[in-house]
């Protein structure tokens, strides 16, 4: 569904990227990025033109330093640790390590994890692989937002790992708390929350 002649498009159908949300009342610029272009299997690209679009839009703020930054795009940037409840597919089992992982990943990652450093970017928020976790890189905090519907397989049968963040933004700090769900019903449990000093 999302290859075609060897390209991804499904953000294409949605919306013209790179673009930007600014949320006045807390002082918050969200960086809209489309990271499904340009490569095969599930890999993904930024690419120059959205980030130099993006420094243009950017650019374009009054008193940007004022509000805080934070990218949102669908591919990771940082690697993704395999959870321990991730009940890993027949195939994955008999491709050789890190294989599947190349695949996955952002081929501009390092250039453009830089363009966040220089621009003053302070959070990534991304999706891709289904995992709840936090990472951070150069005083980026890198934030996966897990699985809202149960896409990871549990070892356990039965059960799920469906995943969500909620994120509070409050002056110069900004707390992000991720839950999860395994039984089914029984109610998401606090997994892990980061407080980000801004």
């Amino acid at each position: 569904m999302a290859f075609f002649h060897g390209k991804q498009h499904i953000a294409n159908i949605v919306g013209n990227y790179p673009k930007i949300e600014i949320l006045e009342d807390v002082k918050v610029i969200l960086l809209l990025f489309n990271s499904n272009t340009n490569g095969s299997f599930a890999m993904g690209e930024i690419g120059i033109a959205q980030m130099s679009e993006m420094g243009n839009l950017l650019d374009s703020v009054n008193n940007l330093n004022q509000y805080l930054l934070i990218a949102v795009m669908h591919h990771h940037l940082l690697p993704i640790p395999q959870s321990d409840y991730y009940d890993e597919k027949w195939y994955k089992k008999i491709i050789p390590n890190g294989f599947l992982d190349e695949t996955l990943r952002l081929l501009d990652a390092d250039i453009f994890m830089e363009w966040l450093s220089k621009s003053n970017v302070k959070c990534v928020l991304h999706g891709h692989k289904h995992i709840p976790f936090i990472n951070e890189h150069n005083g980026i905090k890198v934030i996966s937002c897990g699985s809202s519907t149960g896409q990871i397989v549990h070892k356990e049968r039965g059960k799920t790992y469906i995943s969500y963040n909620l994120v509070k933004i409050c002056r110069d700090t900004m707390i992000c708390t991720q839950f999860a769900e395994e039984v089914y019903g029984a109610g998401a449990k606090n997994i892990r929350t980061e407080v980000i000093k801004l």
